[in-house]
């Protein structure tokens, strides 16, 4: 074989192992968001706060400048195992659930109506309700006990996870499962949400595009499903190991090359 004829052959087993490992998806999370102008990004900002929904759990501390023992009847205590094992317990403040019909029921102030308002709306209507009772300065503060989001499919650590600030974004949120796996596709990302009065949606994301930010479900509510869908490549692998696709793909690049090089000797 001359000089030219093994240039050549090396020529073309670089173009066939670059055409191997050349992947065809974008996986760049928000493709040109840098274009984006200062105006735009202004328009993007999304004043966000949770709207409670019928079974989220809450929790409800009322305080003031009054002696604490003022406040006792609004602040319940319920008793909590300290581990599923335990005899022992201990006193908790007792979390209050919305029911189907969207209202809990509170202390000394009977049933009160509470969804799709935000927990500042509630603060407020206790508060008010309260200074009947109550004098002086007095502070009502409303958290979420259950707050979480779900993130499935084609994620590194799928699972349930809380959320401490009330407040998430779907980045966020992939992070937290410890983002995409190889075999996710970042151009359908799937939310489903289910509204306070239990009617479903579900609303596809593409995480390459710069205009995710703009999304109404770029920021998630609580109890929303993420679901990232796998590529054809897991689809059609499904019943193979990935080490097996791994071989397999060595293999027919191997195979590829053996044929070219006898091919070339050839001539």
């Amino acid at each position: 074989m001359n000089l030219n004829k093994l240039h050549l052959l090396l020529l073309f087993a670089v173009i066939i192992l670059f055409s191997a490992c050349k992947s065809t998806k974008n996986i760049t999370y928000l493709e040109g968001v840098e274009s984006l102008s200062a105006q735009q990004l202004v328009q993007s900002k999304q004043p966000f706060s949770a709207k409670i929904k019928p079974y989220d759990l809450l929790k409800i501390v009322v305080s003031g400048s009054e002696a604490a023992e003022t406040y006792i009847p609004f602040n319940i205590l319920a008793a909590v195992p300290n581990n599923e094992n335990a005899v022992q317990s201990q006193a908790t403040l007792q979390n209050y659930l919305v029911d189907c019909k969207g209202t809990i029921d509170f202390p000394v102030l009977g049933k009160l109506q509470v969804v799709n308002l935000t927990t500042d709306a509630v603060a407020k209507i206790i508060t008010e309700k309260l200074r009947v009772y109550l004098k002086g300065d007095l502070v009502v503060t409303i958290r979420y006990a259950n707050y979480k989001i779900s993130v499935l499919g084609e994620v590194t650590v799928p699972g349930s996870y809380s959320v401490k600030d009330e407040k998430i974004n779907i980045l966020q949120a992939l992070s937290m499962a410890g983002d995409l796996t190889i075999y996710g596709r970042r151009d359908v990302v799937k939310i489903l949400r289910e509204g306070p009065d239990g009617q479903k949606s579900i609303t596809t994301l593409n995480l390459n595009d710069k205009n995710l930010i703009f999304s109404p479900c770029f920021y998630l509510q609580q109890g929303d499903v993420v679901y990232v869908e796998p590529n054809k490549a897991k689809a059609k692998g499904a019943d193979v190991g990935s080490a097996t696709n791994v071989v397999f793909s060595v293999a027919s690049i191997v195979v590829g090359v053996a044929s070219l090089i006898v091919t070339m000797v050839k001539f």
